[in-house]
């Protein structure tokens, strides 16, 4: 059941995102934006139409690359774990936990940055689905019970998930020092740091145990 459950939710993520994307890529809107200033007098270039409209120019220019992204590699991949999942592959379980945690976190990402509009109740449902699969996915992980084999790429994946770690808190400690000593914070017309938040308060505490994760299977061999 929980194989199915996850499926489903690879399948129904898969679609949801294509709309998403597809709407970010293909209705914009225009790309024409006007200057303003922000309540904390920072000036910056605010998109007047499509669907991220009143979005600073920074975050759309940067939020449409990655629907580009999303829209050409994350859905077609999706759908080919979908397949994989139902033919009971393992490896295609764990392949579908990384596109589900991207999904979940690029799309709480969306919800909670871009300005309010159309997209927002969609961003909240792909979040939700997401969320979804990845505990059916941990789920049936649970229950295969199957050790992970010596194929797997420990060093490499834990010089990633470390390096990736001390990455993002190099980066946004320095921004968000910079920030809280300058007059005006460069925040793209946000009222907050809304990445750096997700990164440090999520990505990072996450990142972190896989980087040990080759230590604890050396442990467990011994």
């Amino acid at each position: 059941m929980t194989r199915r459950a996850a499926a489903a939710a690879t399948g129904v993520a898969a679609a949801l995102i294509g709309i998403a994307a597809g709407l970010g890529v293909f209705a914009r809107g225009s790309g024409s934006f006007t200057t303003v200033v922000s309540a904390r007098s920072e000036t910056y270039e605010m998109a007047v139409d499509g669907v991220y409209a009143y979005s600073s120019k920074a975050l759309v220019s940067e939020g449409v690359g990655w629907d580009v992204f999303s829209l050409l590699v994350v859905v077609p991949a999706l759908v080919v774990t979908t397949i994989l999942v139902l033919r009971h592959a393992t490896t295609a379980l764990i392949v579908a936990g990384g596109l589900m945690g991207y999904a979940a976190y690029m799309y709480l990402e969306y919800a909670v940055t871009w300005a309010f509009g159309p997209m927002f109740p969609l961003h909240v449902a792909i979040l939700a689905v997401s969320i979804a699969g990845l505990l059916a996915i941990a789920g049936e992980m649970a229950r295969l019970h199957e050790p992970i084999g010596d194929a797997f790429p420990r060093r490499a994946y834990a010089a990633l998930t470390g390096g990736m770690a001390l990455l993002l808190t190099v980066m946004w400690v320095a921004r968000i020092a910079d920030g809280l000593t300058s007059t005006t914070p460069a925040l793209a017309g946000e009222t907050t740091m809304t990445v750096q938040a997700l990164d440090l308060g999520l990505v990072v505490p996450i990142s972190l145990p896989g980087s040990t994760f080759k230590g604890v299977r050396a442990e467990r061999a011994a």
